[in-house]
This record gives structure tokens, C-alpha cells and sequence, in this order.
């Protein structure tokens, strides 16, 4: 018989990572708990049918002799279960909003931010909010064909 070997698959970080990463993590939950960020897009998340896709639908229906209301985007798109969705997602926002206060923007010069540079992570240096706006500027300006 020939030799046998067994072999292990791992599935996790470097050992040097693991610490950023819990750092990060422990950030970004804080961040969700503080309620900075944006709201997110709740409307529909696909786009109506086109009217002859709609006429085609109502025809099939027709065929089979339904005899109900005819499919409209707004039939398929606020049903009652989404309806009582948005209800439930508009309830939790403004429960949310009406709990939380805003915590204070934490000074960037206490807070270090590392930058992965060929391969090494390197402390980035906080810039003034006026220089990176006017680097910005210069680099638009050269893309499109400026100076």
C-alpha cells in the first residue's frame, strides 16, 4: 500500500492581521452603535416592467381566464408583505433616530490610520481637510487634460 496523507485547510487571517482586524471590527461596531453613516436606499430594489412585458402578462392571465385585477408595477411592487416591511423599517429608523444622539467626531489626531504601501502597513499622516481638497483639485484638473 502506498503512503497516505492527511491534509488540513485552514480558513482564517495571518496571525499579524488578527488583532487589525479585530480592532477594525470592534470600530465598526461601535460606529453602527453610534448611528454614524447614512441611511440606505429603501425603495425598490428592481426596476418596473416594461408595458409590453405587462400587456403580455395581462394576456397570459386572460388566457387562462383570470378574471382579477391586471398585474400593474405597483401590484407586484407593494404587495402587502412589503408594505408591511417599509411600515416595520420606518418604525425602527425614527425609534432609532429618536434614542440616539450624535457622539462627538473623534480628534484625527488621535486616532492613527494605517495604509498598506508594497506590501507594508505604514502610518498614514492626517492631512488638513483645505490640502485635500486643493490635491483634489490639482489631480481632476491634470486627468482632464489640465496643467
Amino acid at each position: 500500500m502506498g503512503k497516505s496523507t492527511k491534509t488540513t485547510q485552514e480558513n482564517k487571517p495571518p496571525a499579524w492581521a488578527e488583532p487589525l482586524l479585530k480592532q477594525a471590527a470592534g470600530d465598526a461596531q461601535n460606529l453602527y452603535n453610534q448611528g454614524v453613516g447614512y441611511h440606505t436606499y429603501t425603495g425598490p430594489t428592481q426596476a418596473g416592467y416594461s408595458d409590453p412585458t405587462l400587456s403580455g402578462m395581462n394576456s397570459l392571465l386572460a388566457a387562462t381566464g383570470y378574471s382579477g385585477p391586471k398585474v400593474t408595477n405597483q401590484s407586484w411592487q407593494n404587495t402587502p408583505e412589503i408594505q408591511a416591511a417599509q411600515q416595520l423599517l420606518t418604525q425602527q429608523a425614527a425609534a432609532k433616530s429618536s434614542q440616539q444622539t450624535r457622539a462627538a467626531q473623534p480628534d484625527q489626531k488621535s486616532q492613527p490610520l494605517w495604509v498598506l504601501v508594497n506590501g507594508q502597513y505604514e502610518r498614514a499622516v492626517p492631512m488638513d481637510p483645505r490640502q485635500a481638497q486643493a490635491n483634489n483639485i490639482r489631480n481632476n484638473t491634470m486627468f482632464r487634460g489640465g496643467r
